[in-house]
């Protein structure tokens, strides 16, 4: 009788003990699902409890800008392909992929091979939306060939450096300033919820910036007449970028399914960075100003059932007027999707995940 005692008190002990782990978990990632609303429901719908399924494509986009003081500039910009792909919301689970489909849209090899990597990752609650990603880039092309190429003419090969490297990790906090929880990033965004009416806040913001540049040999031309300052004839660069923004985001409703939204902040961040000269591979460091600023613009149709969007999203930085060599570089992404909602999977085992 000992033993039956010991063993079913084990049993009830183990059952209890993974009942609460599992309403932790469960708690942990869909919150208190007996609280009452965070948002006003009169301006924002949401749909956790739809499975959406999603087609996606993507386009992302990185440049690099170089001036020196005597007027020379040159923009290096990536090639990348559109890629294609699919995605799955429910409730607390994001899950999506696209991948490069060359008969569908393949780069132009007139301008050169870009290999790019990327790791994104966030969180966008109510009022308060984080986002961090590291990329690396090889192979960029510049915008304005007759800057690096002396007497380049129309038609002629495009200069291509496929050498050239950036690699980048960037992480930003923004927290919406308005109490009245009437606007919804999510619906903005990625759609998991609508934005029924129009409503718009301000939103005070924080980021990092971390950049490395790497070539074989001068990023800049180092002869005849287009040649750049010897300070600006660089291989190597790493740059720190800590700074605050601040901005507005809004979304305006048309017929209480369609919508355009626009964000746009701006702001400073100190700069720390370390140039080498390609000639003798000296280090100069330096410090100073730099600006930042991020822009959003989307447009599209979120009903009940099913949702279409384009949304873009651009991140920039750029040295001040008073420096010696000026560095800027821009992080963007093109996004179209069409999704349905299929209601409630109902899929035995689900609800101990929180799903």
């Amino acid at each position: 009788m000992r033993l039956v005692f010991l063993f079913t008190a084990f049993v009830f002990a183990f059952a209890t003990a993974q009942a609460q782990l599992g309403d932790r978990i469960r708690h942990f990632l869909v919150g208190d699902t007996a609280a009452p609303p965070d948002h006003d429901t009169a301006y924002i719908a949401t749909y956790n409890q739809d499975l959406t399924i999603s087609l996606l494509s993507s386009y992302r986009l990185a440049s690099l800008d170089i001036t020196d003081t005597s007027g020379h500039s040159v923009t290096y910009t990536t090639n990348n392909a559109v890629q294609y792909g699919a995605g799955i919301t429910y409730k607390w689970l994001s899950v999506d992929g696209t991948i490069s489909i060359p008969a569908l849209d393949a780069a132009d090899p007139a301008f050169g091979k870009t290999r790019s990597r990327s790791i994104g990752a966030g969180l966008t609650a109510r009022r308060l939306w984080i986002r961090a990603f590291w990329n690396k880039t090889s192979g960029y092309y510049p915008e304005q060939p007759a800057a690096v190429s002396q007497g380049w003419k129309e038609g002629a090969p495009i200069p291509v450096r496929p050498d050239l490297t950036t690699e980048t990790v960037m992480a930003s906090v923004n927290y919406a300033l308005s109490k009245k929880r009437r606007f919804s990033q999510n619906a903005a965004l990625w759609q998991m919820e609508r934005q029924s009416r129009s409503a718009g806040t301000w939103v005070l913001g924080g980021a990092f910036w971390f950049t490395d540049l790497r070539a074989d040999s001068s990023v800049v031309p180092v002869r005849d007449s287009v040649a750049f300052s010897p300070v600006a004839r660089i291989d190597r660069a790493k740059r720190v970028l800590l700074g605050a923004t601040v901005g507005y985001t809004h979304t305006f409703v048309f017929w209480r399914t369609g919508f355009i939204h626009f964000s746009l902040l701006a702001g400073a961040a100190s700069r720390d960075q370390r140039l080498r000269t390609a000639s003798d591979g000296a280090w100069v460091s330096s410090n100073g100003i730099s600006s930042l600023s991020e822009f959003k613009l989307g447009a599209g149709y979120n009903g009940d059932r099913w949702y279409t969007a384009l949304t873009t999203a651009f991140f920039l930085n750029s040295d001040g007027e008073e420096e010696s060599v000026r560095l800027g570089s821009t992080y963007g992404t093109v996004r179209f999707a069409v999704g349905v909602r299929f209601g409630k999977p109902n899929i035995r085992g689900m609800e101990k995940v929180g799903l």
